[in-house]
């Protein structure tokens, strides 16, 4: 009929370990107002738990093309994230994150446009109790436009907001220590040109500006 399909799959896997020696220990005091050095003892290096994790991700995209002022992006991603520790209990996260895109012609070459995006980033390493870290996950609104007023130049603008949260942040009450209470929100505007001269030179200027703050932590 009068859509146009455009067609996109793949699969993503990759694999982390991790092995690591940890030492505890003390030296001894400096008075600071009479420095006198006595040298220091190098404490015993134990060996940490290994640390295996692996993800796979099958993800397929959709753009659909109605007519010739409208296009439309539809996509989704599924995740299984494994995650072994030495010694200590397994950990298996599995998500399912989205995305979706519209942009349609107007007139007079403009063009706005909307998108929503999700994340989700197994994060490596344990904690103190030898627990594996959960993922991050985030989520992104953009909103904006761009305008084509001429052959070989392009304008956009576009503002934006993206919240991240399960962020590692350190433990208040053990500096050992990494716990997942994080979140941090990004919200800004960003504009951008390019006109493209002959002889393949490309001018190109761009300025953002972006508000970035921690909303959630210890």
């Amino acid at each position: 009929g009068p859509l146009r399909h455009t067609l996109l799959a793949g699969v993503d896997y990759r694999r982390f370990r991790q092995s690591s020696q940890t030492a505890f220990g003390s030296v001894t005091p400096i008075d600071i107002y009479e420095p006198v050095s006595t040298g220091v003892i190098a404490p015993a290096y134990a060996r940490d738990p290994d640390f295996r994790s692996s993800e796979l991700g099958y993800y397929a995209q959709d753009q659909i093309r109605w007519g010739e002022r409208l296009s439309i992006i539809l996509g989704a991603r599924r995740d299984r994230a494994n995650a072994d520790t030495q010694g200590g209990a397994s950990q298996h996260d599995e998500a399912t994150t989205f995305r979706a895109g519209v942009i349609g012609e107007i007139g007079a070459g403009v063009s706005p446009y909307i998108s929503y995006a999700e994340s989700f980033l197994p994060v490596a390493g344990l904690d103190f109790n030898d627990r594996a870290f959960v993922p991050q996950r985030g989520r992104q609104v953009e909103v904006g436009a761009k305008w084509v007023p001429m052959r070989g130049a392009l304008f956009t603008a576009s503002a934006y907001r993206i919240v991240d949260s399960n962020r590692p942040t350190n433990d208040p009450d053990n500096v050992l220590n990494t716990v997942q209470t994080g979140e941090v929100r990004s919200r800004g505007v960003e504009f951008e040109g390019m006109y493209a001269l002959r002889d393949g030179i490309t001018l190109t200027g761009s300025w953002s500006y972006n508000d970035a703050g921690v909303r959630r932590s210890n």
